[in-house]
């Protein structure tokens, strides 16, 4: 089991937005990729999601002012589609999801759940790319 207590990551960016847009993103991204770029633009204000696949791109960009609460800070990492793509099965639809995210560093995915009885918190790890 993963002891919490000695993880200790200092997110520049952050965002809380409807589960139904990051179920969006992640179903858009597997039709044309293994993975997913999630990211903060400071200068623009907007969180993004990108996958570039050999055929097409996408690309879903979501201003400060269409998520519920956003916290401005450069953050852009590449992640396993199949990893969120499990993540998203089991979310409900009917939510509010909040992400933090920083440059090549994990995903911190959380929220709760019924009528905030109950949390879960997930810790995805980034794919490295070196270009």
């Amino acid at each position: 089991m993963l002891d919490k207590a000695n993880l200790s990551f200092e997110f520049p960016g952050g965002l809380v937005t409807d589960a139904e847009e990051i179920d969006r993103a992640v179903r858009a991204a597997d039709m044309v990729s293994n993975h997913v770029v999630l990211g903060i633009d400071a200068e623009q204000e907007t969180f993004y999601a990108e996958a570039e696949g050999d055929i097409d791109d996408i690309s879903l960009t979501l201003p400060a002012n269409d998520l519920v609460e956003f916290t401005s800070g450069d953050a852009r990492s590449l992640f396993s589609i199949d990893y969120l793509k499990a993540i998203n099965r089991a979310m409900p639809r009917d939510i509010e999801i909040d992400l933090q995210l920083g440059t090549d560093m994990p995903l911190a995915l959380r929220y709760a759940f019924a009528e905030g009885s109950g949390s879960v918190e997930y810790l995805v790890s980034p794919r490295i790319a070196t270009h």
